[in-house]
């Protein structure tokens, strides 16, 4: 499955402060595949520079104005 969190408030690197991005996770590892420093919707990401797993399900996760934070360990 990929999971794909999108929202206003992400804290990403090169940005000083959160800034609006996408990130796509492969959650059978994990680990994140990519981050757009950008909104996008599934549609955008078809025509970004990559794809989606092939019969892959996709869960869409909206955060809105809450804090992103890719990589974080608790």
């Amino acid at each position: 499955m990929t999971v794909i969190f999108i929202g206003d408030n992400v804290i990403i690197p090169n940005h000083d402060a959160p800034h609006p991005a996408t990130i796509v996770v492969n959650e059978a590892t994990g680990k994140i595949t990519h981050i757009f420093p950008r909104r996008l919707t599934l549609n955008e990401l078809d025509r970004q520079d990559f794809e989606l797993e092939k019969g892959s399900d996709i869960a869409w996760i909206e955060a809105g104005k809450n804090l992103i934070l890719p990589g974080l360990v608790e």
